[in-house]
């Protein structure tokens, strides 16, 4: 088993012991050509990535996920990387006089002949890595050692537990990644074609509007944003005040829109601007529009508004029906670099 694991790449990471951070693994692979790297971290490639890395914790949640990855892997002729965090370290073996008659199997090899299986009945060419430790860290180091432009995650619609216990590893995956993270609640019956950029016209939506460009080029998504026009029952006509606002709204993302840069392929924009509010407002949309993927872009600037985006797109990705891409803002890192500062600290970090 030792041999087979070698030679399908399993590259084990294991946690430093009284600190609980991962290992430093050899030299990083050299990043493929076409990804820029920015301030030690992946940058952003003109096109759809050029590797996925698939998370999976070998439950039926991830395989949807699965089965996505490999889809936008062969529509992309991107390379897939697939992930297992080992939560169960060696030293949880029962004692030798404690052990049952039989033989117990190593946890690693349990979750190897797993990944195996389930990654086998999907797809032929994948890389594997089972590492340990925590999820969120093992999950974002992984990304950038392997030069990955989009982390995949699978999560059950609906189920509560998910919810509770999932959330917090993404919410802790954002914090630690710059990388955009598609997760995966439908089964993936067709490509990506009904595509929502929900928007508030600030940078970290444009960011979203160009990462969903150049992932899905042909595609004409629909640009979503709802705002509430405040004490518009009050006026003395709210209806008027109500219009007024829907003028405004309609102004600034003309001027949203005519800031991002799209390729060529790109087809124009639905745009849909509602009053009410965004997060009820869009999950109706998506479920009677029959809507596949919703994308959101994250503030990225300091710990405040990372803090209110960060609750509005995780409420967002608990609400809607479909997969959520969830894009975190890159320009202030890139602002930095270019200046001659220290990249941007991630939010785990003291304000």
């Amino acid at each position: 088993m030792e041999n087979e694991q070698s030679r399908d790449n399993v590259v084990p990471l294991r946690a430093e012991s009284g600190t609980g951070a991962l290992a430093r693994r050899p030299a990083a692979r050299r990043a493929p050509d076409g990804v820029r790297r920015m301030g030690g971290r992946p940058g952003r490639s003109e096109g759809p990535p050029h590797r996925i890395l698939l998370a999976t914790d070998l439950s039926f949640r991830c395989e949807r996920a699965l089965e996505r990855a490999a889809s936008l892997s062969a529509q992309w002729q991107s390379a897939l990387v697939v992930l297992h965090v080992l939560d169960t370290p060696a030293s949880c073996l029962p004692e030798p006089d404690c052990r049952p008659s039989w033989s117990p199997v190593a946890p690693r090899n349990l979750a190897w002949k797993r990944l195996l299986a389930d990654v086998g009945d999907v797809t032929k060419q994948a890389t594997l890595l089972i590492r340990e430790g925590d999820p969120a860290e093992a999950i974002a180091h992984t990304a950038e050692t392997e030069h990955c432009g989009l982390i995949v995650f699978g999560i059950t619609r609906g189920a509560v537990l998910d919810r509770i216990f999932l959330g917090r590893t993404i919410d802790r995956l954002l914090r630690r990644s710059r990388v955009p993270l598609l997760v995966v609640k439908e089964r993936p019956r067709r490509p990506y074609r009904d595509i929502v950029v929900a928007t508030n016209f600030s940078d970290a939506s444009r960011e979203a509007l160009e990462t969903a460009a150049r992932m899905f080029p042909g595609q004409a998504p629909t640009v979503f944003h709802a705002y509430e026009a405040p004490f518009s029952g009050l006026a003395a006509d709210p209806r008027a005040r109500r219009q007024e606002y829907r003028d405004i709204a309609m102004q600034q993302c003309r001027a949203f829109l005519a800031r991002g840069r799209r390729p060529a392929a790109w087809r124009a924009e639905r745009v849909v601007v509602e009053s009410g509010s965004p997060e009820l407002l869009l999950r109706n949309y998506v479920r009677d529009l029959n809507v596949d993927l919703v994308v959101l872009g994250m503030h990225r600037r300091n710990a405040i508004l990372e803090l209110i985006a960060g609750s509005v797109a995780k409420t967002i990705m608990d609400d809607v029906p479909c997969d959520v891409l969830v894009v975190q803002q890159m320009s202030d890192v890139r602002e930095r670099t270019e200046s001659g500062g220290q990249p941007m600290e991630t939010a785990d970090s003291p304000p």
